[in-house]
């Protein structure tokens, strides 16, 4: 089975009553996410004519809560299991990266799309200087880009979307790492420092570490999941070498062409994995919402596998959104991610 560790112990088979139990607790979960009352999820803090205040703010939170839980639904299930006091930040974040990844999506023409990616360039540094323009997703980053380290970790991530405009893709496989690493990393690091913030571990360099490779791990297996949609719009971002294959007609044709750039990526991930497994000291409450992404990209790997390593044929066995919850909630519980 690709990257999956036979020796690892799995959840317990689900009984009707604890899949009522379960079900419960994850209705629970949304249903308290969905009631909470956003302005003591993250405090915004007031300050000295640095900024001017912000109207609707609990519109705004709900706009950044309703916009990850739509486009980003595997990210927002995990966020549930954060500590509820780190809810609005890791949300505001996530819909921070929604908004830079749609960007592609939404353009007519890369060069807009890049225009577009320097205006959230610019947010950011109106943000640093006290202008707060009326978008929820920017009211929200207010508190965010308070906390240390998170601002600069936002700027990586909007210079790493700069891939995303270029017609060709990556130029290697060295090149595709780095985006994951620039795109998926970076974003898992900052919501580590967003929970960290919390607990008193903003300066765990290890932890943060651990979260960066968790999400480099989970970008990279988002990019073997897209391949179906890149293939099909004609879009990339394969090593330049692979880019005649990514045109073929036939999808078996360029599964088989891709086998070892798609193995390579795997050993990545796993390796990024073992990373994970084989941390060393304290989990602290920031890392373990980190590490609870890690259940989903097994089971990721698990339908991988049982597609024979086919991106093209994997989607016949994702996991459904209650088995997620399951796994999350199991992981949650026992600590064993």
């Amino acid at each position: 089975m690709i990257g999956i560790n036979p020796d690892r112990s799995e959840p317990k088979p689900v009984t009707k009553v604890s899949q009522v139990k379960l079900l419960n607790k994850a209705n629970y979960l949304v249903n308290q996410s969905n009631a909470m009352p956003l302005s003591n999820s993250l405090a915004i803090k007031k300050h000295s004519g640095h900024f001017p205040a912000m109207s609707n703010q609990i519109h705004n939170a709900d706009y950044c809560r309703s916009l990850v839980s739509a486009d980003d639904k595997e990210r927002y299930l995990v966020s549930l299991f954060a500590p509820s006091k780190s809810h609005r930040g890791l949300w505001a974040l996530y819909a921070f990266n929604q908004e830079l990844a749609k960007i592609r999506e939404n353009v007519s023409d890369l060069t807009l799309g890049s225009i577009r990616l320097q205006w959230w360039g610019e947010v950011l540094s109106e943000l640093e200087a006290g202008t707060v323009r009326e978008q929820p997703v920017i009211a929200e980053l207010v508190a965010v880009i308070e906390i240390p380290q998170v601002l600069e970790l936002l700027r990586k991530m909007v210079e790493a979307r700069e891939i995303d405009m270029f017609e060709k893709g990556t130029a290697d496989l060295a090149a595709l790492k780095t985006y994951a690493s620039g795109a998926g990393g970076t974003l898992h690091q900052a919501a580590f420092r967003i929970v960290g913030s919390h607990e008193g571990v903003v300066e765990a360099d290890e932890g943060a570490d651990i979260a960066h490779a968790i999400g480099t791990a989970w970008s990279l297996m988002g990019l073997l999941r897209a391949l179906p949609y890149h293939w099909q719009s004609g879009r990339t971002y394969m090593p330049e070498d692979l880019h005649a294959a990514m045109a073929y007609q036939d999808p078996e044709k360029t599964f088989e062409a891709l086998v070892p750039t798609i193995q390579a990526v795997l050993q990545d991930i796993t390796g990024c994995i073992d990373l994970a497994d084989n941390r060393s000291g304290k989990t602290s409450r920031a890392l373990k919402s980190s590490l609870a992404y890690m259940p989903i990209l097994r089971l990721h790997l698990t339908a991988l596998a049982k597609a024979h390593g086919n991106p093209f044929e994997m989607d016949r066995f994702y996991a459904s959104d209650f088995k997620k919850m399951v796994h999350l909630f199991y992981a949650s519980v026992t600590n064993k991610f």
